[in-house]
């Protein structure tokens, strides 16, 4: 609020360098002057009472602040506390997967260390792989009649399953 004050109060003494006018009142008190020499100051009057009040408002306001003082303190506490045990938490998580990924690393290590000194290498597992690649399959018909379901073709099923899948079929 000082900053603004006093960024207003030079504004307005460096706005109107040539105005004939003695004296510029801001609001109830506080007033700019020029005195005999052209200086512009910055005069305050406060009445008489006006001071006590501001002194009663302050000293309430540090009232409050002691009486709620040991509340926010708390409060303080506690989200640190809750803080530094999300972070052990996180750290727990993070540990705990670091252990299970080595595990999974040395599992896979020693199962393909044994699958390349059981079965004379690379050559076992490629042949065993080329072992289980099978020609096409071809897909069985139902075995009901074509007339004894609701959604049966009208075409007969050997036919419709040649017409269906015949570029799969073994030439």
């Amino acid at each position: 609020m000082k900053v603004y004050l006093v960024l207003f109060v030079l504004g307005v003494a460096c706005a109107a360098p040539g105005t004939k006018e003695e004296r510029l009142e801001l609001f109830n008190g506080v007033a700019i002057e020029k005195d005999e020499t052209g200086v512009d100051k910055l005069k305050v009057n406060f009445a008489p009472g006006e001071l006590r009040d501001a002194a009663r408002t302050f000293e309430e306001a540090r009232g409050k602040l002691k009486k709620y003082a040991p509340l926010l303190a708390g409060i303080g506490v506690k989200v640190i506390a809750v803080v530094g045990i999300l972070f052990g938490a996180l750290t727990l998580l993070v540990t705990k997967a670091l252990v299970v990924a080595k595990l999974a690393l040395m599992a896979a290590a020693a199962l393909g260390l044994h699958k390349i000194f059981s079965e004379g290498g690379f050559n076992g597992i490629s042949g065993k792989i080329a072992g289980l690649q099978s020609g096409p399959q071809a897909w069985s018909s139902p075995s009901a009649p074509a007339g004894n379901y609701p959604y049966a073709r009208s075409v007969n099923p050997e036919e419709a399953n040649d017409l269906a899948y015949k570029s799969q079929l073994p030439s």
